[in-house]
C-alpha cells in the first residue's frame, strides 16, 4: 500500500477510541484522558486530537461537559424522563456547619465529575421534604442525593418508595432509612459514639451522661455505641442520665440540657453530646450554674464544628469524614447513572476521628 493512503491520524484516532468504547475498555460515563495526554499518547497535535473528539462527538459516542471534561456517552435509561447533568440534593438546610460543610463538599465532588446540583432545603420537615423530591423529579434531575430528616419518617417511606417504582436513581447521604434497600455513604457513627465514650471511661468517669436529637440512623448507631462502652466497661446504664429527642432550635437544645441536669443531679461527671450544637448549649447552661468545664462535667461533642478549638475549654469532638462521604455519595450515585450497571458496593460506611481536647481531661490527667 502507498504511504500517501494510509489514514489521517485523527481518523486513527477516532477508531481507537471507538474500538475502545466497543469492547468496553472505555465503558459508558467514563472520563477521556485530557487532551495533552492525547496529543502525547499520539504524537500528534492539539488540533488533530480535537478533530478527533468532535467527530466522535458528532457520532454521538462521546459528550463534553464544560469544565470537567469529555466522558463516554451514558446509555439510555429506563427511566426517560430524566436527563441531563444535574442532581438533586434534599437536605434539611445549609446553615448549620454539619449540612452547610456536606452541602460544599458535594457540589464540589459533583464538579469534577461534570454534574451541576440543584439544592433544596426541607428545614427537617418530612412534608416540605415530601415536596422537595418530587419538585426534583418534575424538574428531570438526573438523580438526587438524599440526607432524610430526622424524627418520625413513617410518611417518608412512601415517597421513597415511589422514586424506587419510578426507577428514579438516589442515594442517602449522612443518614439513611433502615428499611429500605436504598444505597447510602455514612459515616461510622455506632464507632465514633463508643470511641467518645471510651475515652470518657479512659479518664476515669463512671457514670457517662448521653444527649440525643431527634432520631436518625445516625444518633441511633451513636447511642448504641455509648451503650456498647459502657456495657463493655461494666458500669450500670442509667435511664435518667440519657436524654434523647431533642430539637435543633435553641429553646429545645436548652431544654434538653436542663432536663439532664434537674432529673440527673448528682448522677453524672462527663456527658457525650451527640452533635457540637448540643455541646455548645451544654457549655452555656453548665456555666450558668457554675459548673467547671472539666474538672466538674467533662464533655466530648461530634461533628468537629469550628467553634469547637475555639471554645474555652477547647471541645473534644469527633471528626467526621465530609469530604470522602460526599466522593463516595456523588461517585456512587454517578456509576449508578451513567454505568447503568448494579452497583456492587451499596453500603459505604466510613471512619471518623476522634479530637481530644480540653474539655474531657481533667488536670491531672493532661501530661
Amino acid at each position: 500500500m502507498s504511504r500517501f493512503s494510509r489514514k489521517p491520524r485523527y481518523v486513527e484516532i477516532m477508531e481507537s477510541i471507538a474500538e475502545g468504547i466497543e469492547r468496553g475498555a472505555l465503558p459508558p460515563g467514563s472520563k477521556l484522558p485530557s487532551e495533552r495526554e492525547l496529543c502525547e499518547q499520539w504524537g500528534v497535535s492539539s488540533i488533530t486530537v480535537r478533530r478527533a473528539i468532535q467527530e466522535l462527538v458528532q457520532k454521538g459516542l462521546l459528550v463534553p461537559r464544560q469544565g470537567a471534561g469529555v466522558f463516554v456517552m451514558p446509555p439510555p435509561t429506563e427511566n426517560k424522563g430524566l436527563k441531563g447533568d444535574v442532581i438533586g440534593l434534599v437536605i434539611p438546610n445549609s446553615t448549620g456547619y454539619h449540612n452547610g460543610h456536606l452541602v460544599q463538599e458535594i457540589e464540589i465532588a459533583a464538579r469534577k465529575r461534570g454534574y451541576s446540583v440543584l439544592i433544596k432545603h426541607s428545614s427537617n420537615d418530612s412534608e416540605q421534604e415530601r415536596e422537595c423530591v418530587n419538585l426534583m423529579v418534575e424538574r428531570n434531575v438526573a438523580g438526587m442525593l438524599i440526607a432524610p430528616t430526622t424524627g418520625d419518617m413513617r410518611d417518608l417511606v412512601i415517597t421513597y418508595a415511589e422514586l424506587l417504582a419510578k426507577r428514579v436513581p438516589f442515594v442517602f447521604v449522612d443518614r439513611y432509612v433502615p428499611i429500605l434497600d436504598v444505597p447510602y455513604v455514612v459515616a461510622d457513627n455506632e464507632a465514633s459514639g463508643y470511641a467518645a465514650t471510651k475515652h470518657l471511661i479512659e479518664q476515669g468517669h463512671q457514670r457517662i451522661a448521653y444527649l440525643g436529637p431527634l432520631w436518625s440512623s445516625a444518633s441511633a448507631a451513636r447511642l448504641d455505641g455509648y451503650k456498647k462502652a459502657i456495657n463493655e466497661a461494666g458500669l450500670e446504664l442509667e435511664p435518667k442520665i440519657i436524654v434523647t429527642g431533642i430539637d435543633f432550635d435553641e429553646e429545645s437544645l436548652t431544654r434538653g440540657v436542663e432536663k439532664l441536669l434537674s432529673q440527673g443531679d448528682g448522677l453524672f461527671t462527663a456527658v457525650f453530646a451527640d452533635t457540637d450544637e448540643l455541646a455548645r448549649t451544654t457549655y452555656r447552661v453548665l456555666q450558668h450554674n457554675g459548673i467547671v468545664i472539666p474538672d466538674d462535667i467533662a464533655l466530648v461533642g461530634h461533628d468537629d464544628a469550628p467553634y469547637a478549638s475555639v471554645l474555652t475549654p477547647s471541645l473534644t469532638t469527633v471528626r467526621l469524614p465530609y469530604v470522602e462521604m460526599a466522593e463516595a455519595g456523588v461517585g456512587l450515585l454517578v456509576d449508578s447513572l451513567l454505568a447503568n450497571r448494579e452497583l456492587q458496593e451499596r453500603k459505604i460506611i466510613l471512619k471518623s476521628e476522634l479530637i481530644v481536647r480540653e474539655s474531657s481531661v481533667r488536670n491531672s490527667n493532661k501530661s
